[in-house]
């Protein structure tokens, strides 16, 4: 059952995959009792699930009670690390900033370890979602200069895994960063650096045709309104508006 808990999540059946992790979690508690290392997974799934569905009280529930088990048994660095991500996510979505921002820290901190004691050359992309998630919330709390050195380290890492190869994670990543120099630090320069070094790669792989590159567009039209140049900011404004109507 725990297998088609993931598997449903995967595939966004969130409802199928709360029915299947209640199944599982019945048959390993009649045999195994409440804090059995088995249930770390399908609590986590659970979790998932039910915060996939907005329902973000009851998915920290089920992510405290997977964490709790795994810090008490086999404490995997990467599964605790991805736990203490899971809760930082439903807190944010509560608007509890505090406290999603100490468990992102605490993922980012065991995700750093990781990568220094791992032989690859470059940290996982794990750890730019929680580098990136963490700049989010200082940008909702007014800490503009940790919002875009987070953010900044987020890209860093998409950049290595990407190679030359602008994947939309990382266009979205890099427009994001461009929109936090307009927003927070007023710099129109930095802000257009960043659009005009994706914007044309981006075009020529994906065509216009796709969400990113018309977040692309009303960012360029943005940054160009802050510069004063009205003429270029409606010009990509209609840019992303024609391409919104296809």
């Amino acid at each position: 059952h725990n297998n088609l808990c993931s598997m449903h999540n995967h595939e966004s059946n969130y409802t199928k995959s709360i029915n299947h992790c209640k199944k599982s979690i019945s048959i390993i508690t009649e045999l195994h009792g409440n804090n059995h290392e088995d249930l770390i997974d399908p609590f986590q799934n659970i979790g998932v699930a039910l915060q996939s569905k907005a329902n973000y009280f009851e998915s920290i529930e089920y992510f405290q009670k997977a964490l709790s088990i795994e810090l008490n048994n086999q404490k995997r660095d990467r599964k605790i690390a991805d736990l203490y991500h899971n809760l930082g996510v439903s807190f944010s979505e509560l608007d509890k900033f505090s406290e999603a921002s100490i468990y992102f820290l605490k993922s980012i901190k065991i995700k750093e370890k990781i990568f220094e004691n791992d032989k690859r050359k470059y940290p996982q992309l794990s750890l730019a979602t929680s580098y990136s998630s963490l700049g989010v919330i200082y940008g909702k709390i007014g800490e503009h200069d940790l919002a875009i050195e987070y953010n900044q380290k987020a890209l860093n890492i998409r950049k290595i895994h990407a190679r030359d190869s602008f994947d939309l994670a990382l266009v979205r990543s890099q427009t994001n960063l461009a929109y936090q120099y307009i927003f927070f630090k007023n710099d129109h320069k930095k802000c257009l650096s960043l659009l005009n070094e994706i914007k044309d790669p981006v075009t020529t792989k994906y065509g216009l045709l796709i969400p990113e590159v018309q977040n692309i567009y009303a960012a360029f039209s943005l940054c160009e309104q802050y510069a004063n140049n009205y003429k270029k900011a409606e010009e990509y404004a209609l840019q992303a508006l024609e391409i919104a109507k296809k």
